[in-house]
């Protein structure tokens, strides 16, 4: 496989992190907007194709997420899944080069 383009994965890791704000928001789980700004995605992908992503937020996301199901909600639907076609597609430009 060659070289992933981390620019586009980035792309795809900013669109992730705006699908879980936009959850937090709609969910009205905003205090001081602590959460809000320290929640983030990465993507990493390895070299077999496979790819995982991470989030990043604050110690107390887990609480809240265990209780409001923010991953959940977000990381589901339209949005969500056109984000993880455009990484297979990522992906399969990259074994095809």
């Amino acid at each position: 496989m060659a070289k992933i383009d981390k620019r586009k994965v980035g792309r795809v890791a900013t669109g992730l992190t705006q699908l879980l704000k936009d959850e937090i928001k709609r969910q009205d789980l905003i205090d001081t907007g602590r959460m809000l700004r320290e929640t983030a995605s990465k993507v990493s992908v390895k070299s077999d194709g496979n790819f995982t992503i991470a989030v990043r937020s604050t110690s107390y996301y887990k609480f809240v997420d265990g209780k409001f199901k923010v991953t959940d909600n977000a990381f589901q639907g339209a949005k969500f899944q056109k984000l993880i076609d455009q990484l297979g597609e990522i992906v399969a430009e990259a074994a095809l080069s």
